[in-house]
């Protein structure tokens, strides 16, 4: 394989409890300086060979090949490419699934359409954590909900994940911080950290190159992860079929990503709806362990779901 670049020792590497990381982000982080097709969907083949077979960053491209994986062993051989998967590591700019603050959840909940590896600023909040979302331009009143089930979060000894947006998501951060939360934030963007602000105290994290943009599909990508990785996301307030909030749940109760609990206001065609698509009714913030600690509801089938929520066409 190719021979590290810029004076890193294979054998130093070796010794650190992580080194098959620096496999992982050079296979998978999004933004590397070589242009390569590797599958995605197969990372949790590529994790279980190197962790089987425990080759050393030195062998791993022959321990690729020897489990068929031909393109990424190819990959590994692209000069400098392994080094520079090991100096995103070893800054702390990468978080893998090997590393011990990836989301456990991502996996659990995802499969094979986790992330392999995430760009990160800021240290990850280890630990139990509560997701808190919604739209844009939320009332007073969604605004003090979200203030105050944040505080109880954190209360609860969660961490608090939401996604960077103005309006709810934005509170959230805030509440938090002024909570004495500093430390247990985590931001999922829809673009490149690169183009965030970092807060002291928070984490940023995105499954996109450093510099890219915001897209729609980045923010689908987002939600998914947002919602993954909680067991539990409060959508706070939504647009009735419309919008980010709208569009991020709906997909996380079809694709049973996490419990969604939504504060039941009254008259908002959203929350009725989400609560008929199986999402469950918070009343108040400090009932948050209470809804925490009930079983789960049961799936209902697809149309039936859609029926009872009056999205069906007439």
């Amino acid at each position: 394989m190719g021979e590290f670049t810029r004076g890193y020792n294979l054998q130093v590497a070796d010794r650190e409890s992580g080194r098959y990381s620096a496999v992982i982000a050079a296979l998978y982080l999004r933004g590397a300086p070589w242009r390569r097709c590797v599958p995605r969907a197969r990372w949790g083949l590529v994790r279980d060979a190197l962790l089987s077979l425990d080759p050393g960053l030195s062998g791993s491209a022959e321990a690729l090949t020897s489990r068929g994986l031909w393109d990424e062993a190819r990959a590994l051989e692209e000069p400098g490419l392994l080094a520079w998967g090991w100096e995103q590591c070893e800054s702390g700019r990468a978080l893998t699934a090997l590393d011990p603050g990836y989301p456990a959840r991502w996996i659990e909940a995802l499969g094979h359409r986790a992330p392999p590896a995430v760009w990160a600023l800021g240290r990850v909040p280890l630990g139990p954590a509560l997701s808190v979302v919604g739209n844009r331009r939320p009332e007073p009143a969604h605004v003090r909900f979200a203030e105050e089930v944040t505080v109880e979060a954190l209360r609860l000894g969660a961490a608090v994940v939401s996604g960077g947006a103005v309006g709810i998501d934005s509170t959230a951060e805030s509440a938090a911080l002024a909570a004495r939360g500093a430390g247990r934030v985590a931001v999922v963007l829809p673009c490149g950290v690169g183009r965030a602000e970092l807060r002291e105290g928070v984490c940023l994290l995105s499954a996109a190159e450093p510099t890219a943009p915001f897209s729609a599909g980045l923010a689908m990508e987002r939600n998914a992860l947002i919602y993954a990785w909680s067991p539990a996301t409060v959508v706070v307030c939504a647009r009735f079929r419309a919008g980010g909030a709208w569009a991020g749940a709906t997909d996380a109760l079809r694709r049973r990503l996490g419990r969604v609990l939504v504060p039941p206001w009254p008259g908002d065609r959203a929350a009725s709806a989400l609560i008929a698509l199986g999402a469950r009714p918070l009343a108040e913030p400090l009932g948050l362990a209470k809804a925490l600690a009930e079983p789960e509801p049961p799936r209902l089938f697809e149309g039936v779901m859609e029926e009872r929520a009056g999205l069906t066409a007439a």
